[in-house]
């Protein structure tokens, strides 16, 4: 800021400058760096480093305009030249950056960004401080936000000690708790429930002690899964030593700011700092999505690590966050193709800017976990299952192991409609069995929940229906709810019930059911679901034996004796929009003629046969489905690297908004009680559906409110809308919300090579 003899803001010379450079500053950062190394230094620094210090706000200036179409002010110069020169003597020349890699580059640019926002807090730097103490204000700057010093564990920590719950360990968690602390890629693939989340966090832990790490994030697929994790992690990092609060570690993603009064509360002090005049406003200095990364621990979205691989603004914040940090990417499977391909993007850069990726999974092919790991599938030498597969530099290693956690499961796939399925689960629950049905779209589970209400006893066993498209706290109150009576510190358990749910219960969620029934899914999927079948030991079990009805849609053998593949599709009806009809043809033609499954026995058999590359099919249905498969996942390939490309233009940094592929595009709309009505000039009172009212100004934001308005906030499919015209705090009565606007489906297609 340009200030006058008297320390009075010149407004004349903002206003000239601005009106030179359309009041981007960042473009004109760049100018100067170029202009000085360039033109007085006679240096090649200027090549990069211009572009560096330019993107500064979160994407580049290379494209914005020429440096000869502007004409720098002279005092201007003169004052940014003087600094440059003061900075050069107080720090050195800038590093030569002409070889770096792209990877290296975003991490720069992160760096950059990073240093601007800390040094733009007027707490830390305010203007009446000189350059002199700019060094030590930043060094206070960074210790107040926890980005000073590196953590430190406390050293020869036992297995016990980290992992009470578990003090014994696996096979495969003994095998990595020994393997030597290396920075690289490790692949560990075991059976639902095995215990991969200890030992990729076992592995954490000794690149921790011997300073091979700067952090972990713990990446999941849903925001549901992350929650749950945090408090995992949280515990783990107060038995390897360390003190957590919200400077230590954070919780990433979209909705993370909802829980962040609880997330610490256990710990006895929320904020073990000493308090001041500042802290209070510094202390959200990460409730910003794109910051939480920053922390040196934390739990989160997969999408929050992925958008540092896609061009959308401050995506070489994510690269400067994760860089040298154990990531750990949990629940990776074969079948999402999209998200799949800047997956396999994410791990290169990871390992480019010297991060430890830890993948977890029970459902890969051999395939895919060598495009992860950047190599042939051919010189992957070991096949079997459980594995644990090592990329360290260039030496690839994989050893396998024998499951202590073998489960026979009988198997049943059969057509019925929904009417015959409520009552095979209603007769099961009036046996005392707790049933869970999982549906692929939120229609087809609301359509399962009504067909059983109607069915119900008014004494008999309770029904549950839990999807993805309530309001933030029903969903919230229904997953307690249905965890604390199914999971597996359940001291209440029901004496019979049926739970109808969406693919939200399918994976890293801890319900344990005695009769599984599910809609037909691919293969992978359904081993997914069959994990939350007798997931825990019990010795009190109403039925004898494990049990899973994969449900059939009417009509799919038909059209499959017919060899049609229109009428094939048809006959799936919307789970042909959920999921590749070709993988449903093959899981159906895989599991047809079994009445059995062994596991973990079986997993790398049935994944590889649902997922084997050929074209050579007999029949209609198996080579118009390929060709049709092979079609969209080229085209999910190129729409996965355009959407990396630096020509991609600069996108929108919100969760899911070029991470995940999905034909529907959706909106949220706030449920209330009436129409909401003015208290003032400026403000509105709103009735919400659930908790207190709330009064909204438009100049003054409070936490409770955006609160209370998240909460009753739902996703609804645009097309739904119709061509309803409203601002986004257009509020829609209770009648019309529920009778018009109520979701439908939650169905994304996605599709797999």
């Amino acid at each position: 800021m340009w200030k006058g003899p008297y320390d009075e803001i010149d407004a004349t010379t903002l206003k000239r400058w601005g009106i030179l450079y359309d009041g981007n500053h960042a473009y004109m950062s760049k100018c100067i760096v170029q202009y000085y190394y360039k033109e007085i230094k006679k240096s090649k620094l200027w090549r990069h480093w211009s572009s560096y210090v330019g993107a500064h706000h979160g994407f580049s200036q290379d494209n914005y305009k020429s440096v000869k179409e502007i004409k720098l002010p002279n005092d201007w110069m003169t004052e940014c030249v003087a600094l440059l020169r003061f900075l050069e003597n107080l720090y050195g020349p800038l590093p030569d950056a002409t070889k770096q890699s792209e990877a290296m580059k975003r991490l720069i640019c992160g760096l950059m960004i990073v240093a601007d926002w800390v040094a733009s807090n007027e707490l830390c730097f305010p203007a009446t401080r000189t350059t002199v103490d700019y060094a030590r204000c930043a060094e206070e700057s960074l210790g107040l936000i926890g980005l000073g010093n590196i953590p430190k564990v406390e050293r020869n920590k036992t297995w016990a000690e980290l992992f009470a719950h578990c003090p014994i360990p696996h096979p495969i968690q003994k095998y990595v708790w020994n393997l030597p602390a290396e920075r690289g890629v490790y692949v560990i693939e075991d059976s639902m429930g095995g215990g991969k989340t200890e030992a990729a966090l076992a592995l954490a832990y000794h690149l921790l002690e011997n300073g091979k790490a700067s952090g972990v994030y713990f990446a999941l697929p849903t925001q549901t899964t992350s929650n749950r994790i945090f408090y995992r992690v949280r515990d783990y990092l107060k038995y390897c030593g360390l003190s957590v609060d919200e400077r230590s570690m954070q919780l990433a993603h979209g909705n993370s700011w909802l829980l962040r009064d609880c997330l610490y509360s256990e710990a006895g002090q929320e904020f073990p700092v000493n308090r001041h005049a500042s802290f209070d406003e510094l202390r959200h200095w990460f409730s910003s999505s794109k910051r939480t990364l920053l922390a040196p621990f934390g739990v989160g979205t997969i999408d929050q690590a992925l958008m540092g691989v896609v061009s959308v603004k401050h995506r070489d914040v994510r690269t400067f966050a994760l860089a040298g940090k154990v990531v750990i990417l949990d629940e990776v499977h074969s079948y999402d193709l999209y998200t799949g391909s800047l997956l396999t993007a994410l791990v290169k850069q990871l390992r480019d800017t010297g991060a430890t990726v830890i993948i977890l999974s029970a459902t890969l092919t051999r395939a895919r976990t060598a495009e992860l790991l950047g190599m042939e599938v051919q010189h992957l030498q070991e096949k079997g299952y459980p594995l644990v597969t090592t990329a360290i530099d260039n030496n690839v290693k994989s050893t396998q192991f024998n499951s202590e956690c073998m489960k026979s499961i009988r198997l049943c796939m059969e057509e019925s409609e929904p009417e015959n399925t409520a009552e095979l689960a209603y007769g099961h629950a009036l046996r005392g069995e707790c049933v869970l049905w999982i549906c692929n779209t939120v229609r087809a589970a609301q359509e399962a929940y009504n067909i059983l209400k109607g069915e119900a006893y008014e004494d008999g066993p309770s029904i549950g229906l839990l999807h993805a498209r309530y309001p933030y706290w029903r969903r919230e109150e229904l997953e307690k709810q249905w965890i604390d009576a199914l999971g597996k510190e359940s001291i209440q358990r029901p004496k019979g019930c049926v739970l109808v749910a969406t693919q939200v219960v399918e994976q890293s969620v801890d319900i344990d059911a005695d009769f599984l029934i599910s809609e037909l899914a691919p293969v992978d999927m359904l081993l997914q679901r069959a994990g939350r079948l007798w997931r825990h030991g019990r010795n009190n079990r109403p039925c004898k034996y494990a049990h899973m009805v994969v449900s059939v849609p009417p009509g799919v053998h038909d059209a499959c004796d017919y060899d049609d593949y229109m009428k094939f599709v048809n006959a799936l009806g919307a789970n042909a929009k959920v999921y590749s009809p070709f993988v449903l043809w093959r899981t159906l033609n895989v599991l047809e003629n079994r009445d059995e499954l062994n596991l973990p026995t079986d997993i790398r058999p049935l994944i590889e046969s649902v997922y084997a590359e050929g074209d050579d099919f007999t029949c209609c249905i198996g080579r118009d489905g390929w060709k049709i498969l092979k079609n969209e996942s080229e085209k999910l390939k190129r729409l996965a690297q355009l959407n990396q490309a630096s020509t991609a233009g600069v996108g929108n940094d919100s969760e899911g908004a070029v991470t995940r592929y999905g034909d529907v595009s959706s909106a949220e709309v706030l449920l209330l009680k009436s129409r909401p009505h003015e208290v003032g000039s400026e403000e509105r009172k709103y009735e919400l559906m659930f908790g207190d009212n709330v009064i909204v100004s438009p100049y003054q934001w409070r936490f409770d409110v955006a609160k209370a308005i998240s909460y009753n906030l739902v996703r609804v499919p645009k097309w739904l809308l119709g061509k309803l015209e409203c601002d986004p705090l257009r509020i829609a009565s209770k009648k019309t919300v529920t009778e018009k606007w109520m979701p439908q489906n939650c169905g994304h297609r996605n599709f797999s090579g």
